[in-house]
Formats: C-alpha cells, structure tokens, sequence
C-alpha cells in the first residue's frame, strides 16, 4: 500500500491555521500583561494618595485655624500651619494659663527643595517640621509619584502645553483650597504602567475642619 502524504495545498493551510491561533494567543497574551500592568499602576496611585490624605488630614484636624489663615494665601500647593501640642508635659495643650501650646511652623507640599536629599522634588509630598528636636521627624514623605503642578501659569485652566501626562486632564500635583471653615485637600498622584504608556493618575479630594 502506497503511503499518501500531505499535499502542498494541506500543510499551507494547516500553516495558515496555525498562525492565527498563536497571533491570537499572542495578542490575548499581550493585552492580559497590559491589563494587568494597568491594573497595577491603579493600585499604586490610589494607595499612595490615600495614605498622603490620610496624614495631610489628621495634621489639618489639629492645625490652630489662626495659623492656616495667617501663613497661607489660598488656593496653595504648600500649607502652613501650627498644632496644638503639650510643650509643658502636663498632658494638654493648654498650659497653666489656659492658653493653648502651638508647635513651631510645619508645612505639607512638594518636595521642591529636595528637603531629604534623595533627588526627588516635585514629585513626593512631603511632611516638614523642621523644629522637631529628632532629625529623623523634620521630614517625612507622605506621598510618591505626585504629579508635577501642570498650572504653570496658575490660571486654574489646562492651557496648550501643560498637559505632561497628556490624559487631557489639569492636575496639580496637590492644592489646599478654603471652603468656609474647612480645608479642602487635593491631591494627585500617578504611577506609569510601561515605557510610552500614558500614566495612570489617581486624584482623592477630602474637606477637613482644624479643630483648635
């Protein structure tokens, strides 16, 4: 018996299939590691700037309203502000004369003096209290991969030029803005999920009322 192989025509299409399924298990492959690298950024970005809120609020809760009105002109990238602590060691922040005790003057905002000298500036929030008597509490990150303040001209619009990220957006990395008695904190930070990909930006806004 005469074995009969496969014609030409055969294996081209047997080829022709073959090549469609691993481009479409190639693609399918390509688009999970990108969603998953998006997905990834995402978390990155919404956690970063959910622990920054969480610090710049519990600080804000407890700033002398005297201070942030006196120190600041709003809206403002960078706040000032005092806290009530207990200088005296009698327990309050109030001292024998009922006056309340302040600490010296602290600031949250971007890093732009490179305050910890690890070469980053604009792009970490950082916590600064620089008559702490330990060095290791004058400066304290409380956020990485904030976005850079896109509003260079400080008009409050995106004006051709400024979008960095280009996703069409104005972030400004974080702003303090007055509403009645309360601080509004807004804070914007971004994590890249690959080379030429567009940034992922996450953006959490809290009011918080000083309580002294």
């Amino acid at each position: 018996m005469q074995n009969k192989g496969f014609t030409l025509i055969e294996v081209t299409v047997v080829v022709a299939i073959l090549s469609i399924v691993i481009g479409t298990l190639l693609t399918l492959g390509l688009g999970i590691g990108r969603a998953t690298r998006t997905q990834g950024s995402k978390i990155t970005a919404h956690d970063d700037v959910r622990m920054g809120l969480a610090f710049a609020a519990s600080e804000i809760r407890q700033a002398s309203r005297f201070s942030i009105a006196a120190n600041n002109a709003f809206p403002t990238n960078s706040l000032n502000y005092t806290v009530a602590i207990d200088k005296d060691g009698n327990g309050t922040a109030v001292d024998d004369q009922g006056d309340l005790e302040l600490s010296g003057l602290r600031t949250l905002g971007p890093d732009l003096g490179d305050a910890n000298g690890d070469g980053l500036t604009a792009t970490q929030l950082v916590y600064l209290d620089p008559t702490n008597p330990l060095d290791e509490f004058r400066v304290r990150v409380i956020t990485n991969g904030l976005v850079p303040n896109e509003d260079t001209n400080g008009n409050g619009t995106l004006d051709a030029g400024e979008d960095q990220n280009n996703n069409g957006r104005l972030e400004q990395g974080v702003v303090f803005t007055r509403i009645g008695r309360g601080i509004l904190i807004t804070i914007d930070a971004q994590n890249t999920p690959g080379a030429n990909e567009i940034p992922i930006v996450s953006t959490i806004s809290e009011l918080v009322a000083p309580r002294n």
